[in-house]
């Protein structure tokens, strides 16, 4: 839990920068949304890495030596492909990640590049980020209390629901912010 406030906070916040095409906002945003997919692959390697080596005498690890070290390794595209081969991602979902991690890269070390689509890429990133948000959360977290969170994470929890985290909820309302934003802006 302690890391999915994180990224509640920064998928909402990146979704605020996105209130208007401004390219300097929009390459901020991009940079906020792989943050968080970095963090949640991350995560998530780390988590069917330990789990595949509970119990190894009643079941044997069914990973390879491979792939927990592009799991557990340091490489970002390596940490993709591993969760597309076991499918918890789609190839055309690590494939969309890697090329906004590529334009993130440039984004952050260089700056002022790909004004004319910074826009609408960094909000289907975040659309895809919703998404993996469901996918990618831990099996496991700690609730804090209530009191605790930030005044943007609470407005997507009701306070009388807040032991009983409803995560499709959560994460369409994230992504309702993309739907809606993006429309307006449209208009």
């Amino acid at each position: 839990m302690e890391y999915l406030l994180p990224c509640i906070e920064q998928l909402d916040l990146a979704a605020s920068l996105l209130d208007s095409a401004s390219p300097i906002r929009s390459r901020l945003s991009l940079i906020l949304i792989d943050n968080i997919v970095e963090l949640m692959a991350h995560q998530k390697c780390e988590e069917l890495i330990r789990q595949d080596s509970w119990f190894p005498k009643v079941n044997p690890p069914k990973y390879s030596a491979g792939d927990r070290g592009d799991a557990l390794g340091s490489k970002f595209a390596n940490k993709f492909r591993f969760l597309s081969r076991i499918g918890i991602i789609s190839s055309d979902e690590r494939d969309f990640t890697l090329f906004c991690h590529s334009i993130r890269n440039e984004a952050y070390h260089l700056g002022v590049f790909h004004d004319d689509f910074i826009f609408e890429l960094a909000w289907n990133y975040h659309k895809l980020a919703c998404g993996y948000f469901l996918r990618l959360k831990p099996s496991a977290y700690r609730v804090p209390n209530y009191g605790e969170l930030s005044e943007n994470v609470k407005k997507y929890f009701g306070k009388e629901r807040w032991l009983f985290i409803d995560w499709e909820t959560v994460a369409t309302s994230l992504d309702c912010l993309w739907q809606n934003e993006s429309v307006a802006l449209r208009k």
